[in-house]
């Protein structure tokens, strides 16, 4: 199988239309020889174009799950890898090692391949030495929005009613859990990626990442490094915490009036 077996998918909205410069940026870098179609998936083109790659227009006000839906439709690959306009590669992607990935996942079934390691998982699939089962029944977000190959009519059939990109990610695991999927994943970077903004706010730890590679997100406003430690505390907590005990604490907070999406 060759690497056009595969529709790359960048997931965005207009009002982050300052980001896809430095996406594409930073995939011509580490993606030598790329010749999956890859398409920027937003609301409009915001003016902007690339040789390389498509802009699919869902409409104006769409939701995130349905720009995400009308990019499937429109996909003629069984396999696309779908990715947030955030996610920065910052290491260099091997088109035969996502064509040996996708061998894989026809052969063993699998609907989804998440190539980030959060959640962790400790259940190891058969024959293979880095590769995983996801457990659904470990918490809301077993199956995310982190960089993953998803088999495209298991991805057609998550879309149900129009949600943000928030609302979506938490349906997910229930989703996977209601179709029957095998959901696998690696902690071999294959497609390593710097995670540049959270809130809207670029992160303390990409500001370097990002003048190191000649990338400007003029108007948008840096986090503190306190946001980011705390932030990376909770998901430590969350990720070594038992779940009985993270379970205690969520309730504890919801009642304290905290929201979560996957409440």
């Amino acid at each position: 199988m060759s690497d056009p077996a595969l529709t790359v998918l960048i997931l965005s909205c207009d009002r982050y239309s300052d980001l896809w410069d430095g996406h594409v940026k930073m995939l011509r870098k580490h993606w030598h020889g790329r010749c999956a179609k890859t398409v920027i998936v937003s609301e409009s083109s915001c003016g902007k174009s690339y040789e390389d790659i498509e802009i699919l227009e869902a409409g104006k006000n769409t939701e995130f799950s349905e720009r995400l839906g009308s990019a499937l439709k429109n996909t003629k690959t069984d396999f696309v890898l779908i990715v947030l306009d955030d996610y920065y590669l910052s290491a260099d992607v091997k088109s035969s090692e996502l064509a040996y990935l996708i061998d894989i996942m026809e052969k063993e079934k699998i609907g989804y391949l998440r190539l980030y390691s959060l959640p962790r998982q400790k259940d190891r699939i058969e024959g293979y030495s880095d590769l995983y089962v996801v457990d659904l029944n470990r918490g809301s977000y077993a199956v995310n929005l982190f960089p993953a190959i998803w088999k495209t009519e298991f991805a057609l059939s998550t879309i149900g009613v129009p949600a943000s990109a928030w609302e979506y990610e938490v349906s997910l695991t229930p989703a996977a859990i209601k179709s029957g999927v095998l959901c696998a994943m690696t902690y071999t970077p294959y497609y390593k990626v710097n995670d540049i903004v959270r809130k809207g706010k670029i992160q303390h730890k990409s500001v370097r990442f990002l003048r190191k590679n000649g990338i400007k997100l003029e108007g948008r406003n840096t986090c503190l490094l306190i946001d980011d430690v705390l932030f990376r505390s909770k998901v430590l907590i969350k990720e070594y915490l038992p779940i009985k005990v993270f379970k205690v604490i969520k309730k504890l907070l919801v009642k304290a009036g905290i929201k979560f999406y996957s409440s």
